[in-house]
């Protein structure tokens, strides 16, 4: 299974450098097993009002890449709750400074390790963390 986190579905949905190399990896990826948790869900969702708050997108763009977004994740992915002991796992999985994971990165990575599947992201430093921890990743290109 591919567990995308929030950088590939923001980029594939919005006007970014990425939007291509996203939009790519989604299309030969589709027909595998696609997953996005829930809190990538609610990242997204927060990543397109950030935009909107910057003035990178105007609020009607915003609704019609939630809506390409909904479509998306209804016809292409599995979606996964965010299960109890997932906040223990990414929690244990910050203990060490040197890996440098945010909170909300150790969270994807715990939840798409209990899942069983491989992240993919644009997040360099979040593959490199993830390879340190032993857990599988992969950067997108």
């Amino acid at each position: 299974m591919r567990y995308v986190d929030s950088s590939v579905l923001v980029s594939a949905i919005t006007s970014e450098r990425e939007t291509l190399t996203a939009q790519r990896f989604l299309a030969r990826a589709a027909g595998g097993e696609l997953v996005v948790s829930a809190w990538g869900l609610t990242e997204v969702a927060a990543a397109l009002s950030m935009k909107v708050r910057m003035r990178l997108l105007r609020p009607r763009e915003r609704a019609a890449a939630q809506g390409v977004f909904d479509v998306m994740v209804r016809e292409s992915f599995i979606v996964v709750p965010v299960p109890p002991n997932a906040f223990d796992h990414s929690a244990r999985l910050c203990v060490r400074a040197t890996t440098a994971l945010r909170a909300g990165d150790a969270l994807h990575l715990a939840v798409s390790h209990l899942a069983g599947a491989t992240l993919h992201s644009f997040d360099k430093g979040l593959v490199r963390a993830a390879g340190s921890l032993g857990l599988p990743a992969s950067l997108v290109r």
